[in-house]
């Protein structure tokens, strides 16, 4: 019996070790594709200067590249230069223009057309690198965001009650089509999680009146 039970202790030891280990090589490819769509623009750059990226390596590059546009809607940049102009001097014709475009974009379903006209009509676009702190817990909500593109992660932080010390937990992650903010905007409250960006992320952003 003792034997068996030693044998059981040591099988379970190494099922941990195993699903740790597949675990680790899970974030390292998270990792590793996150990194690769950050710098993406700047692989096809090189392969297009003739310095010599793998063929098969560009191949799939080229590859994310069709899909993430398919899937996300890219804005032009004549479509982002007009939602970084001033809500106050978009023209009726803008409106129109830019409401074709993202008016029926995921983060908008939701809404019914009217509402989503005023979206269109409010709104402006930010981009923002990786690993940048979008909104901090606890400071003051000034805006409402939708995601376009890109990855971020929602963490909220806490005093441990039993160590005396602030714990920092992941609570969701947040992808295109997603919003956040809504809570703290809606009702007046400081932001409850803080929002970082993982990879390169754009978004539609409603600023606070």
């Amino acid at each position: 019996m003792e034997r068996l039970s030693i044998l059981s202790d040591g099988h379970r030891r190494k099922k941990k070790s195993v699903r740790r280990e597949q675990m680790s090589g899970k974030h390292r490819f998270r990792a590793l594709v996150r990194m690769v769509l950050n710098h993406r623009p700047w692989l096809v750059e090189l392969d297009r200067v003739g310095l010599g990226v793998d063929a098969t390596i560009m191949k799939n590059v080229l590859m994310i590249d069709v899909i993430t546009r398919e899937k996300y809607q890219s804005l032009t940049l004549a479509n982002k230069s007009l939602l970084r102009k001033d809500a106050s001097l978009r023209t009726e014709e803008d409106i129109e223009s830019l409401y074709k475009v993202i008016g029926n974009l995921k983060c908008f379903r939701r809404y019914p057309e009217n509402v989503r006209k005023e979206l269109v009509a409010s709104t402006y676009f930010e981009y923002f690198g990786p690993d940048r702190v979008i909104v901090k817990q606890e400071h003051e909500s000034t805006f409402l965001g939708f995601v376009l593109r890109g990855e971020l992660e929602v963490t909220y932080t806490k005093m441990d009650p039993v160590f005396g010390k602030l714990v920092t937990e992941v609570t969701s992650h947040l992808f295109p089509g997603d919003v956040f903010g809504e809570v703290s905007l809606l009702h007046n409250v400081p932001r409850t999680d803080t929002v970082t960006s993982l990879t390169a992320v754009e978004l539609l952003i409603l600023k606070k009146d």
